[in-house]
């Protein structure tokens, strides 16, 4: 993308802290312009960030996860 994000993230770890439920606050966005499959891929994970109440630590990933079943899965960099 060609924006910046920043926001708030609050947990409340599960039993065995690789689980947690999470409240993510006003997520904040630059308003650069950007191509519009940028602009599209921005804006949904804008939507899913958001919209975040659950995250997951397994096999080096993180998963955010949504109330109806959307996710965003952060893998470490090669």
């Amino acid at each position: 993308g060609c924006n910046g994000f920043t926001g708030s993230l609050a947990s409340e770890p599960a039993p065995g802290g690789r689980s947690a439920t999470i409240t993510v606050g006003p997520v904040a966005t630059t308003l650069m312009a950007c191509e519009p499959d940028i602009m599209d891929q921005e804006m949904r994970f804008h939507e899913i960030l958001s919209a975040a109440i659950g995250m997951a630590v397994a096999d080096g990933s993180l998963t955010l996860t949504t109330d109806d079943g959307r996710a965003l899965v952060f893998e470490p960099a090669e």
